[in-house]
């Protein structure tokens, strides 16, 4: 049983590594400022973010023009908003040249949850604590 959990874990980062650094991310700018962060990313199995869960698929991160700390899931064509998520600031010994999702083990039988989100050449980036546990991670 737990053999087959670390495998089926191990696929879905596999997976979510996999798809995350072919995303295609976007970078808005109005009037030479940035105003928003946009990656496109499709996880292979079910993962949970704050208290939302997400079904496999392809989902698109953006923060909030008003609030960086924001962060809007929506479908894949952007049709539907899914979740919104409060994150914190997060920092990377260094930056790659991919966007980079993070995932943490939940607990026992629970899908993974996105830990971080690192947009391609940037070391800081967001942190989503885990909404269920007393510190918060």
């Amino acid at each position: 049983m737990l053999k087959s959990f670390r495998l089926q874990s191990l696929t879905i980062a596999l997976g979510a590594a996999l798809f995350a650094t072919a995303a295609v991310p976007t970078l808005k700018a109005q009037g030479g400022e940035l105003t928003n962060w946009q990656t496109k990313v499709t996880f292979s199995g079910p993962v949970n973010i704050g208290n939302t869960a997400l079904a496999a698929g392809t989902y698109v991160f953006r923060t909030l023009d008003s609030d960086r700390n924001v962060v809007e899931i929506m479908n894949g064509d952007e049709t539907h908003l899914v979740a919104v998520v409060q994150a914190v600031s997060a920092q990377a010994a260094e930056a790659s040249d991919h966007t980079r999702i993070e995932l943490k083990e939940s607990s026992a039988g629970a899908p993974e949850r996105v830990h971080e989100w690192f947009y391609p050449g940037d070391s800081v980036g967001w942190e989503f604590p885990a909404r269920d546990s007393p510190d918060g991670d």
